[in-house]
């Protein structure tokens, strides 16, 4: 868990509760939706690389806006 000084936030959105993996391309993380009414727990992925958050964001916005199901729904792809 990540313990240290106050919270982390991101977006104005999503709360670090903490950092389930630390990879060679960036860290996954579990945070609190806080725009949801029940503060819903959602797995976050952050590359090292801007570019490849923007990449990867467009191409999960695509396969949502055409409906599949299979693949994990985006929140935000982030500022």
């Amino acid at each position: 868990k990540i313990k240290r000084g106050p919270a982390i936030m991101f977006d104005c959105r999503f709360k670090v509760v903490d950092r389930l993996d630390n990879g060679s391309f960036g860290s996954i993380l579990e945070v609190l939706d806080l725009l949801d009414d029940n503060n819903k727990s959602c797995i976050c992925k952050i590359n090292k690389y801007e570019k490849m958050n923007k990449f990867e964001g467009a191409i999960l916005k695509k396969l949502n806006s055409k409906g599949y199901s299979n693949f994990p729904k985006l929140l935000s792809i982030g500022n």
